[in-house]
């Protein structure tokens, strides 16, 4: 990015905003007049100036009510409490309002009364009171001085939830009985009404030669028809492969197909209807519908007629939505409309299906769950992009047995590693408790071996670099010769090798299966990630002027295993072809191995805990 190693307001910057109220990220972000990234003191001087600007906010929610006699009234931001005010170091911010006298009235300036009781106004119509207070001054969502509707921070009207006083709505009657103060504080918006999507009862027969049935939606904004996961697999049906993307309004959540079936659906109503249908399954279709119950018998106009959902009215689930490509042949002619306002019920060959606004029985429901807006910035996907690049992923500790197995292989290095003279490390092999017996492993191996003589008699070059590089191995002591023993097979291992040409090294094979079946990689505990992150190689090697790189040569082999292990890691070698076939004990970690990673660098970590008291920050020479 071309900054000096001592400036870190690239990497700061991103993790202050990510913590910052949404709001305050949209201010921040048009305050930006370039794209050059800009310093931290700017940051910090634009949030410093917003706080100050917020000062002067009262919000709704107030722990104490104001006072009523006219007095100045402290008013207590949302948020804090009493408790925060006596914590240390606690700022408790408060702000001082002077208290309209509350009985003036702001339409008539009785001093009896105040406005939402004034008798003058609620003999009127709520649009004859809209004209008389047009010219007052007043806020038409409070119907008090001093602000502009739109910075109004009332709740809105309760009836429509319309930007007006609940006196003004002209779905009210003439008369409005007298309203009570209401009580300060934090009030969900309210709602009886409820639009109803189309829904139909569909009869699908299922893997078991049975009719299963399931409440789909009819959409034909819909490209294609879906089905859910747990409804589909629930059916004990076939799928195919499919990966089709499905996305949403203004393309904002995507969402991929996990397979594609054509399945045959019928009408509870039309027993002559049998329709192949190609649903698309999907995790999930859409929450539950309607989203408030419904009175379905209340409508005349929607009496006596065959309707494909009986209980369109009461909240269910969804399992699989027709889509345009077949609504086309679903549709019938016929329509029924009552008065305005009322559902619509449209003929299909499914039955008729009800749409259109609706009350709901359960008043006053959070209005909030009948809608789901997703607004989308053009940049949001960089925003996201660098969001996670300055994310430290810590490492998915899962539930229950990959869990247990972690524990396991820690436990199991903890109480069988031991440390030489000499400072080499040497473990054992973490079985896995259930680990099923091995079958015979010789003749894999023997037949492997003749393979790779044949392809190093054909490549005089590769044979001796292979040769060269089993001699060091045996040279080293990494291997020892020992005498083939021809006892039960399960319970030794013949690791198969063969030649890496990339960066030349012996690569050992210990996935490959004996005669039943089972590897030697099958029996092992793989153990944790414990490598150190990515992020954090990279944020260290930032902080210092100069880094240094070192690597540890030959890491894996310099881990000794146990003896007693060591029969697992038995290898067929020799150098010629007139020379007997001998068998080898790998004497080190195998690279290859499920288990070789976590006890290489594990064996690492432990050499620095047991070193750490040489270091002057011991602490940090344990963590690294």
């Amino acid at each position: 990015m071309n900054l000096p190693v001592d400036q870190w307001d690239a990497l700061a910057i991103p993790i202050i905003v990510a913590k910052l109220p949404t709001i305050t990220q949209q201010a921040w972000g048009m305050s930006r007049t370039t794209n050059q990234i800009p310093p931290l003191a700017d940051l910090l001087a634009f949030l410093e100036t917003r706080a100050h600007s917020l000062v002067g906010i009262v919000w709704r929610t107030m722990e104490s009510k104001p006072k009523s006699d006219g007095k100045t009234a402290t008013l207590q931001y949302r948020g804090t409490s009493q408790a925060d005010h006596k914590r240390p170091g606690s700022r408790l911010m408060r702000t001082n309002l002077i208290a309209t006298t509350p009985g003036h009235c702001q339409f008539c300036n009785d001093a009896s009364h105040q406005i939402g009781n004034c008798t003058r106004l609620l003999a009127c119509s709520p649009a004859e009171r809209f004209t008389l207070l047009k010219g007052s001054n007043l806020c038409f969502n409070c119907l008090k001085p001093g602000h502009s509707t739109q910075a109004c921070g009332s709740t809105n009207c309760r009836i429509c939830n319309g930007r007006h006083h609940t006196l003004l709505c002209r779905s009210s009657p003439a008369q409005t009985p007298p309203l009570q103060e209401a009580e300060p504080g934090w009030h969900p918006t309210t709602c009886n009404r409820v639009i109803l999507l189309a829904t139909a009862q569909i009869r699908i027969l299922n893997g078991f030669g049975d009719i299963d049935s399931c409440r789909a939606l009819c959409d034909p904004g819909s490209q294609v028809s879906l089905m859910s996961t747990r409804y589909f697999n629930q059916l004990a049906l076939r799928k195919q492969k499919s990966a089709l993307q499905i996305q949403g309004v203004g393309s904002g959540n995507r969402s991929y197909t996990n397979g594609r079936a054509v399945l045959r659906i019928f009408s509870t109503v039309n027993a002559s209807l049998g329709l192949d249908v190609e649903f698309y399954i999907i995790n999930k279709i859409i929450s539950a519908i309607p989203v408030a119950p419904i009175m379905e018998n209340c409508w005349q106009h929607l009496r006596n007629l065959p309707l494909a959902d009986p209980k369109f009215g009461e909240t269910g689930v969804i399992d699989a939505l027709l889509g345009s490509d077949v609504w086309g042949q679903l549709l019938a002619d016929g329509i029924v409309r009552g008065v305005l306002d009322d559902p619509v019920a449209q003929n299909t060959q499914l039955g008729w299906v009800v749409f259109g606004p609706a009350e709901a029985t359960v008043h006053n429901y959070k209005a909030e769950q009948s809608m789901a807006l997703r607004v989308e910035a053009p940049d949001e996907r960089v925003d996201d992009l660098l969001h996670r690049l300055f994310e430290s992923k810590e490492i998915d500790m899962a539930k229950g047995d990959k869990l247990a197995a972690v524990d396991l292989c820690e436990c199991i290095f903890m109480s069988t590693h031991k440390r030489f003279d000499d400072g080499s490390y040497c473990v054992q092999i973490p079985f896995t408790p259930d680990a099923p017996p091995l079958g015979n492993s010789h003749q894999m191996a023997l037949r492997q071996f003749h393979q790779l003589e044949r392809k190093l008699a054909s490549n005089s070059e590769l044979r001796q670099r292979y040769v060269a590089f089993m001699r060091e191995y045996e040279q080293l002591g990494h291997m020892h010769p020992i005498q083939h023993n021809s006892g039960d097979p399960s319970q030794a291992y013949y690791i198969p090798h063969h030649a890496v040409m990339a960066k030349f090294r012996v690569v050992f094979n210990a996935s490959a299966k004996t005669s039943n079946g089972i590897s030697l990689n099958d029996t092992q505990l793989a153990g944790p990630p414990i490598q150190d992150l990515l992020l954090n190689l990279l944020l260290r090697f930032r902080q210092h002027r100069i880094a240094f790189t070192a690597d540890v040569e030959k890491m894996f082999r310099q881990v000794k295993v146990d003896e007693r292990h060591r029969q697992w890691q038995q290898i067929l070698w020799r150098e010629s072809s007139d020379q007997p076939i001998r068998t080898y004990q790998l004497a080190t970690v195998t690279y290859g191995t499920t288990s070789g990673t976590y006890l290489a660098v594990r064996a690492m970590q432990q050499c620095g805990r047991d070193n750490s008291y040489k270091l002057s920050d011991e602490l940090r020479a344990r963590r690294r």
